[in-house]
């Protein structure tokens, strides 16, 4: 039985008393979802049960004697504002009134919120005149942003009208500007939480940089802003271009899907990817019965999509902030003929900077050169995106000048400090080296890492680059080392190939020593050189097994 049979058999229930058959029909509605899994679009899915649980709603909000009762609606917040429910998602809602309700409506609006109780749906509400709601938004980010995606359910359509009114559009609220600030900085606070990476192996799909969190953060700025928000009038306001848009749904989508499997394997709300879950989410998701095999295709999938949803997140919400925060540019300087820096933000200075890959290498020798850059402008992130679509399938390492420059980038001084950050996060790395490509958004099956294989040899380079730094205090035995070493990129590309063979039939280790000394017959790196390089990369478990596995007390040892 489709939803839309169900919806249809709400209306003849005309009893509050019938608890038994609003039960079923709740039960019923969980039953066909589930079995629509691998049938219906995902989209259809989550917009289907918001309809359902509206028709339920307002079935009894009327029965209850509460639609006819003056100055009183129920309306949609949150994520079921938005018209969206996963499987098991809170139903969020707001009673609002003119005034206080009297004792007989407040029983009415008691028994309501019972039933809904009683027939098994996960209810948040809040029962609040317009004044309360409005003192309430103008204290909380977090009920002003419920309440921008607002809806109206049932009841007396101009109460809703005037809350709404006072609290979106009135700046004794949340100017577009004020709100933009609170979002921006609620972001950057969440991402903190995860350590500013999207690559854990036990992802938060809500949560998470570049999950859903970052997509909906775009339509709450957008919609307080430009008051309704379909995604068309990002486009027609020049902020994304129909391809951008089209590929912010699409991982919407993506993201979507995955988390309804996801509660369908927990049986229950739940966010959070745990390696328990992972097996059946990635059999229920089409990847395959092999447990192994199929979490990595599907986690694989998953960073992907995050990388791409973080840089259009980015690429926007740094839009908006000189646009909704009236900002203009403070400092512009120019460090060549291809850039310049706006705010500290690296900028094309026309729209072909990336005409070959070559021209990607020396983007990142402009960063190492100039310290001051703290990141990258939109427009640079939507040429540097183009271009890596347009290069992809031309490996760098192929080619005679970028095979120079990369072994200048490893040279340079200042390259670790910045630049390999945006090689690695843009995707880079990965368009030099195949073998690179391989390990991005790979998992760990083990109780030692905490990030995928790319994302761990990201930050053990990092790790690598503090040694060096003169004002390194946290590691002072391990800077005195390095610093004595004449040739720091040979300890660096160790480093950087030292888990690169994972995931391939046999040791990594020594696969790993084979694939780098191959790196370095190709960019002439002497013998020597060479020879300590894999011997680093061969033996990189040493310690580890040493200290972990063998008695250190043991003369032999």
């Amino acid at each position: 039985m489709k939803l839309k049979s169900l919806c249809e058999e709400i209306a003849t229930i005309d009893s509050v008393d019938d608890i038994k058959a609003f039960k079923q029909l709740v039960s019923q509605s969980y039953e066909w979802l589930e079995s629509a899994f691998t049938l219906q679009p995902i989209d259809e899915l989550v917009t289907g049960r918001a309809i359902f649980i509206d028709t339920l709603l307002q079935r009894l909000w009327t029965l209850y004697g509460l639609a006819n009762e003056r100055g009183l609606a129920l309306c949609a917040v949150g994520g079921y504002g938005r018209g969206h429910l996963q499987l098991y998602s809170d139903i969020d809602l707001l009673i609002v009134s003119k005034k206080t309700l009297k004792r007989d409506v407040q029983e009415k609006v008691g028994q309501f919120i019972t039933m809904l109780w009683d027939i098994k749906l996960d209810v948040g509400q809040s029962v609040r005149t317009i004044k309360e709601t409005v003192k309430l938004a103008k204290d909380d980010i977090s009920i002003a942003t419920n309440l921008v995606e607002s809806r109206m359910l049932s009841g007396c359509d101009q109460t809703f009208v005037d809350m709404w009114h006072a609290v979106n559009e009135k700046d004794t609220c949340w100017t577009s500007k004020a709100f933009f600030a609170a979002k921006y900085e609620e972001q950057k606070a969440r991402h903190a939480k995860f350590n500013g990476t999207s690559y854990n192996l036990e992802p938060n799909i809500k949560e998470n940089p570049g999950c859903l969190r970052d997509i909906q953060s775009i339509g709450w700025v957008a919609k307080k802003h430009f008051k309704e928000y379909d995604g068309k009038g990002l486009v027609g306001h020049g902020y994304f271009t129909q391809d951008e848009l089209d590929e912010l749904v699409e991982c919407r989508m993506s993201l979507w899907r995955l988390r309804f499997a996801l509660h369908l394997v927990a049986g229950r709300s739940e966010n959070r990817l745990l390696f328990d879950y992972q097996p059946d989410v990635a059999a229920m998701m089409g990847y395959g019965d092999d447990s192994k095999t199929a979490v990595e295709i599907m986690m694989r999938a998953f960073f992907r999509t995050v990388r791409r949803v973080s840089e259009l997140n980015q690429m926007l919400l740094q839009r908006f902030r000189y646009d909704m925060l009236n900002q203009t540019i403070q400092s512009r300087k120019t460090i060549n003929d291809d850039f310049c820096l706006l705010d500290g933000n690296i900028s094309p200075t026309h729209n072909n900077v990336f005409e070959s890959p070559e021209d990607i290498l020396r983007f990142l020798k402009t960063i190492a050169d100039n310290p001051h850059v703290q990141g990258l402008d939109t427009n640079c992130i939507r040429q540097l995106r183009n271009a890596r679509r347009r290069f992809q399938s031309a490996y760098y390492v192929e080619r005679a000048e970028c095979r120079q420059l990369i072994i200048e980038l490893f040279k340079h001084p200042h390259f670790f400090d910045f630049a390999w950050d945006i090689m690695h996060q843009y995707g880079i790395l990965q368009a030099y080296l195949p073998e690179w490509d391989h390990i991005v958004g790979m998992m760990q099956f083990d109780l030692f890492h905490a990030y995928t294989v790319d994302e761990h040899t990201h930050r053990l380079v990092k790790h690598v680059n503090h040694y060096f730094q003169p004002h390194n205090t946290q590691f002072p035995r391990c800077g005195r080392i390095v610093r004595n070493f004449d040739k720091p990129e040979l300890i660096y590309i160790a480093a950087i190939f030292h888990d690169i063979a994972k995931g391939r039939n046999g040791d990594h280790s020594t696969l790993g020593a084979k694939d780098v000394a191959i790196f370095c017959e190709a960019h002439d790196i002497e013998k020597s050189d060479a020879d300590l390089i894999a011997w680093l990369v061969e033996n990189h478990l040493l310690m580890s097994v040493v200290a972990q596995r063998r008695d250190i007390y043991d003369p032999d040892v």
